[in-house]
């Protein structure tokens, strides 16, 4: 691939991206005590779950206990209706909880430097497109992005990274989610001003609803929000409904047709709605095949429960990577690379 043409990069952040930060994955937001300091009624529904999924219960997918919660309050779920129809409810405002107390506790000052190799292995793609998505809450990968530009740094190679979240300023001073702001955010940027579109396909800390619209009002909990600030999506792994979520699936699809890279980081392929857009990108693209991809992961492999037919061949697989992007700290090694000749993202030291 010419230099001269940079390609268009899809790059899908899981939970292994932020983990280095201290943001549990999925199935680690019960331990280190969490399980233990619940009352026994919520560790009694913990208890049926891990035996359910062959696990310790300190050890539950908080993403299995949204689900079953969601499905519990739609009526699906009569098997595991507990005798106190209170308890499923108690649990989930619980489990939304802990979500926000442990995907709002990192430090600001290490996300930037921590994210500094992909965004910097990025950067010469500026005047192509890239498109970052993530499936996390947690705000670290926006937590680098500033007014003036990355973190403490101004630009790379010439261009300032602006990042585009869809939430624009509200009427009443709030940020409000608007597809519009994309589009808007994306055009006509100016000659020196690399933009970043980001898309939460999970939800996020910071995001509520109010009168059907989506604000983001950061982390701090406020004294007229009776919960705190956090929006989580879809719960069961399928078709979401929140208009978000919808919009970013939408365009994760979109650019996977057109992407000439895909950059995944720290995700497991378990979101079956998530695989089946992968292998049906690859199917739209026809004789294009399915888009090359660089897939850093600490796990040895693509688990075995990963629903996917087209791509798993497809990635280059890097294993047992516990700091995808070097180490975490003012000393951190870049290790995610342009390829001048090829015009592909490398990983290396």
């Amino acid at each position: 691939m010419s230099t001269r043409t940079p390609p268009r990069v899809v790059v899908l952040l899981g939970a292994g991206a932020s983990h280095p930060l201290g943001i549990p994955t999925s199935g680690e937001f019960f331990r280190d005590g969490t399980y233990e300091a619940l009352d026994s009624e919520l560790r009694d529904v913990l208890d049926r779950l891990g035996k359910s999924y062959g696990v310790e219960p300190q050890n539950v997918d908080i993403e299995h206990v949204l689900s079953l919660t969601e499905a519990a309050a739609a009526g699906l779920l009569a098997s595991w209706a507990p005798r106190d129809p209170r308890i499923l409810p108690r649990l989930a405002e619980e489990a939304k909880r802990i979500v926000y107390e442990k995907c709002s506790a990192f430090k600001t000052a290490l996300c930037a430097n921590h994210y500094l190799s992909l965004i910097g292995g990025l950067s010469p793609f500026a005047t192509s497109h890239v498109s970052v998505f993530t499936t996390n809450y947690d705000r670290t990968f926006e937590s680098c992005f500033t007014a003036t530009g990355f973190g403490d740094i101004l630009s790379f190679h010439d261009y300032k990274p602006r990042l585009i979240n869809g939430f624009m300023l509200g009427p009443h001073g709030g940020s409000v989610w608007s597809k519009d702001t994309y589009s808007g955010g994306l055009d006509g940027s100016p000659s020196n001003e690399w933009r970043i579109p980001l898309y939460k396909l999970h939800g996020s800390v910071g995001w509520v609803t109010k009168n059907g619209r989506v604000y983001d009002v950061g982390t701090e909990l406020q004294p007229e929000l009776s919960q705190p600030p956090l929006m989580v999506f879809p719960g069961t792994k399928g078709l979401p409904s929140n208009p978000i979520s919808r919009y970013a699936r939408y365009r994760l699809i979109e650019e996977l047709e057109r992407a000439d890279q895909a950059v995944v980081v720290g995700f497991s392929f378990r979101d079956d709605y998530i695989a089946d857009l992968f292998d049906h990108a690859a199917y739209r693209r026809g004789s294009r095949g399915p888009v090359r991809g660089l897939r850093i992961d600490p796990a040895e492999s693509l688990p075995a429960d990963a629903r996917m037919t087209w791509y798993p061949d497809a990635f280059t697989e890097i294993r047992h990577v516990k700091r995808p992007f070097g180490q975490v700290g003012r000393e951190s090694t870049p290790n995610i690379w342009c390829h001048r000749e090829s015009g592909q993202l490398r990983y290396g030291a």
